[in-house]
């Protein structure tokens, strides 16, 4: 996935701010910076972004004479009745910008995919912006004064900002203990981003209107076998792989081994190529070997350089928001070095399906399982094993002014974004899985790894076909 960055309203100093963009985000180790400058008109215009040889993946900008536009962001697998499908994405992309801007209205419950739209209207001068049912593919805003700035690394907003943002003490507080930001907040203050099945209509001189264009509801079927379940998530799971086989012509999945990237790889079997990445032959790498084999899928290994953390931590740091998350940033360099023998490369991260066979609870013993909002913080602390249990250690390196009201931010941060899942359903399981997977992809550890992956190369997942 590419980068980048919209702006709505008139901005005198444009050139200016790509400028700094440039400045901040021309990195060492990584290939050089990529960068293009389209001018629909002079209250919308879109920097384009990548650290890629040969061109800026999975973002795609449209306009037409009327001088409406879109910026489509990952990709489409499907348009139901809404328009044409083509598995060429500027056609697709194209087509949806044409039915929208004819109709001016957007059915997007039509579109399958892992995927944002951000929809410039001309003659109203605003922009609709629209992510899918997961929050696969962020899209983050910030006013200042009257024009608005978004984009889908917050990063990367605040480079082209006039002056330099304040820090969201909730986001702060999040990212330092958890490694991700919490519902909207990020580590910028006044930024924030769309929630799993949200649109945000941004317009000069009016604040945010943010609505749920979709809605999460777990509803029970009681009396299927878990076997019957295991053949529905497989049918699925084809479904949704022979989508992707349509628009991946050449695709290759990181396979652990372990049980999320065996399923993807047997969903989507051939003609998708696989890669292991290690430190040193180990069990790891000679069960994904032999369910390659199996598979009949290529398979490939390679070691990783023992100096990964000085090669990439810069633009590791950079994607992930300020904060030095250094989990997955080993996937950078040899990710860059696959991507520039074969650019038609695109990357499928398995890791996705812990959905289905991870397990986030250690109840209390005599506890019963409940949802609560008022009390969500220290429900958290008690049954999630990632948890921090070392209470002293937080905000150790924050004064303890600062501290406190961090501290106070998050949780009024948490309560606000557990009521937001809250109406998923009536089982407090079902509650807690959505605040912890499903609301927003990013509350995932997962996220770490597709933010080192996404600036890179094409990256799609496979289980976000929604």
């Amino acid at each position: 996935m590419g980068g980048w960055v919209a702006f709505v309203g008139q901005v005198d100093d444009f050139q200016a701010r790509v400028d700094r963009f440039r400045k901040v985000f021309s990195v060492e180790n990584v290939p050089a910076l990529k960068t293009e400058v389209i001018e629909i008109s002079r209250s919308f215009r879109v920097l384009l972004w990548a650290w890629n040889k040969h061109h800026i993946p999975d973002v795609y900008v449209q306009k037409n004479e009327k001088g409406d536009a879109l910026i489509l962001c990952g990709v489409i697998t499907g348009t139901g009745s809404f328009c044409n499908f083509d598995p060429d994405q500027e056609i697709t992309s194209r087509n949806i910008l044409e039915r929208w801007s004819s109709a001016n209205d957007f059915p997007i419950e039509q579109l399958n995919g892992s995927f944002s739209c951000f929809f410039f209207n001309s003659r109203k001068n605003e922009v609709v912006s629209f992510v899918d049912r997961f929050a696969s593919r962020s899209v983050w805003t910030y006013k200042e004064n009257n024009i608005w700035i978004a984009g889908n690394f917050p990063t990367a907003i605040a480079a082209c900002l006039k002056e330099t943002p304040k820090i969201d003490l909730a986001g702060l507080w999040s990212l330092l203990h958890y490694g991700r930001h919490i519902g909207k907040h990020g580590i910028f203050e006044a930024m924030h981003c769309l929630l799993a099945g949200q649109k945000a209509l941004l317009s000069p001189d009016k604040e945010l209107m943010v609505s749920n264009w979709w809605e999460r509801r777990y509803r029970p079927e009681k009396g299927v076998s878990a076997k019957n379940w295991g053949k529905r998530i497989a049918a699925g799971l084809r479904v949704s792989a022979e989508r992707y086989k349509k628009v991946s012509p050449n695709p290759r999945l990181y396979l652990s081994g372990g049980l999320d990237s065996r399923i993807a790889a047997a969903a989507f079997g051939k003609p998708m190529k696989t890669v292991t990445l290690c430190t040193q032959p180990n069990a790891e790498t000679k069960n994904a070997a032999r369910i390659a084999r199996t598979l009949g899928l290529t398979h490939k290994i390679i070691f990783r350089s023992p100096y990964w953390y000085l090669d990439s931590m810069d633009a590791a740091s950079l994607i992930s928001s300020g904060n030095y998350l250094n989990h997955n940033t080993h996937f950078i360099v040899p990710t860059i070095d696959m991507a520039d023998s074969d650019p038609e490369e695109t990357f499928f991260l398995g890791d996705l399906l812990e959905n289905f066979n991870k397990h986030y609870f250690n109840i209390p013993k005599g506890k019963k399982l409940s949802f609560n909002p008022e009390t969500i913080e220290e429900d958290l602390y008690q049954m999630i094993p990632s948890t921090v249990k070392d209470r002293n250690r937080w905000g150790i390196h924050l004064n303890p002014k600062t501290k406190n009201k961090a501290r106070k931010s998050f949780s009024i941060a948490l309560r606000e974004y557990s009521k937001y899942t809250a109406s998923v359903s009536d089982s407090p399981g079902d509650q807690f899985d959505s605040l912890l997977r499903w609301a927003d992809v990013s509350t995932t550890y997962t996220y770490n790894m597709l933010t080192c992956l996404w600036p890179f190369a094409c990256e799609r997942n496979l289980c976000f076909d929604n």
